[in-house]
């Protein structure tokens, strides 16, 4: 088989409807979108289905004009467990090994929940018959019945220290029949083993059609295992991308450089929920993860500056004026845009002058641009105007570092490098004192 420009991989993990909102529905709406377009010599386009109505698993090559059926690549595979590594590290190899290409476009197609996902299925484990959906909303978020996501789990967590400890439950794909669900951990080991196996090739563009994971401490998680990175501030409405739009630009221009691609991407995903005055909610970010490090030390450096002010009063005013101000994303607005966040925070602590000179070098540092870390970011709504392509935790009432939640983040790859989380845990230690 001739090397194609692209080869487009779409993992979709649609079983889901025992206990998260169903996905399966959503998942063969899109892969009529992917047929409109379809596959050609220079544009592969394949897709891995896990469903919740039958125990099998499909692998599918799309075309156009045929019927879904005739798209499938035998044999039809036992059910799956879209929250085990093994299965998506075999499709990414399959896919690359039957249809070679000079780029990889690799989607993850599911609910996602940024960095922080405790274990959401830790109480249907322990009631063996889950009862209701955790998400009611029209949307690929993860929520819990009441909007109060960990006021569910909090003290299910607290109580088991030590499972957090050991690397903790976040992630994306989550499979309501296996009960499980794939962790950044294990998402960073498989897009190690897969660069392993292009001999130090990573992946062109890692796209993320699930909520909430243009995170820095998802970009940092990710950084060795793709170029790009493609995803969403805000949780994505039900109807994700639009493959249709997306794929029929590659297919026209099938020499598109990822870059390119990339920004198509975001320019597509936003024009499809943009209906003037009735638009829902929606962003989407490209990032450049090969300048994720500059970011991180950004970070770090804001953090260093706070953590020198960390006494004064004046200061952490200001701090939570800015907190409390930037636009937020998820229920419990614990994930901030990183730019807004600084922007107010340089208006706001004029009087001292090297945390408004680190605040605002953030905001250049991350306006968007051929080049520069941040690519391409766009919305549309009223709700995330200020969204400006890259969130990071920082919750309304800190962070302790003894809970769940503090305990897990301590595990991602950039707490244990940058001291972000250290000025969390002496910011909530200073304003909310036992």
């Amino acid at each position: 088989m001739s090397i194609a420009d692209w080869t487009v991989m779409i993992y979709m993990a649609g079983d889901n409807g025992r206990i998260l909102t169903g996905m399966e529905g959503a998942g063969y709406d899109d892969l009529a979108e992917m047929k409109r377009v379809g596959s050609s010599d220079r544009l592969h386009i394949l897709a891995q289905f896990d469903t919740l109505s039958d125990k099998t698993t499909r692998r599918f090559r799309l075309r156009r004009g045929t019927p879904l059926a005739q798209d499938i690549i035998p044999p039809i595979l036992p059910e799956t467990n879209t929250g085990d590594p093994r299965f998506l590290e075999d499709f990414v190899a399959w896919g690359m090994s039957q249809y070679p290409a000079q780029h990889t476009l690799l989607v993850l197609w599911n609910h996602g929940n940024g960095w922080d996902d405790e274990d959401i299925y830790q109480i249907s484990r322990a009631a063996r018959v889950p009862t209701t959906y955790v998400s009611r909303d029209d949307s690929r978020a993860i929520a819990t019945q009441g909007g109060g996501r960990k006021a569910l789990f909090r003290s299910t967590l607290i109580a088991m220290p030590e499972t957090a400890a050991a690397g903790g439950d976040r992630g994306i794909l989550y499979d309501d029949t296996a009960v499980d669900f794939l962790d950044n951990n294990e998402l960073k080991a498989v897009l190690a083993s897969i660069t392993a196996r292009r001999k130090g090739v990573k992946l062109d563009i890692l796209g993320m059609d699930a909520c909430l994971m243009s995170m820095v401490e998802i970009a940092y998680q990710v950084r060795d295992g793709c170029s790009l990175c493609v995803g969403s501030e805000e949780a994505e409405p039900m109807a994700g991308w639009p493959y249709h739009t997306i794929l029929g630009e590659l297919m026209k221009s099938p020499a598109l450089a990822p870059s390119q691609l990339a920004r198509v991407i975001v320019e597509k995903f936003i024009a499809s929920y943009d209906r003037g005055y009735f638009s829902e909610n929606a962003t989407q970010a490209a990032l450049d993860v090969g300048q994720i490090e500059a970011v991180g030390q950004a970070v770090d450096r804001l953090a260093g500056v706070l953590l020198d002010h960390i006494g004064d009063m004046e200061l952490l005013v200001a701090v939570d004026a800015a907190q409390g101000a930037a636009q937020k994303f998820r229920r419990d607005e614990d994930y901030v845009d990183l730019v807004d966040f600084c922007g107010k925070l340089q208006a706001g602590a004029q009087a001292q002058a090297d945390v408004a000179a680190v605040a605002g070098a953030i905001v250049s540092l991350l306006t968007p641009g051929e080049g520069r870390p941040v690519l391409a970011a766009k919305t549309v709504g009223s709700g995330v105007k200020a969204a400006k392509g890259l969130s990071i935790f920082f919750p309304p009432r800190g962070c302790d570092p003894a809970s769940g939640i503090g305990q897990l983040y301590k595990t991602l790859d950039f707490s244990a490098k940058y001291r972000w989380d250290d000025f969390l845990f002496r910011f909530y230690a200073k304003t909310h004192p036992a």
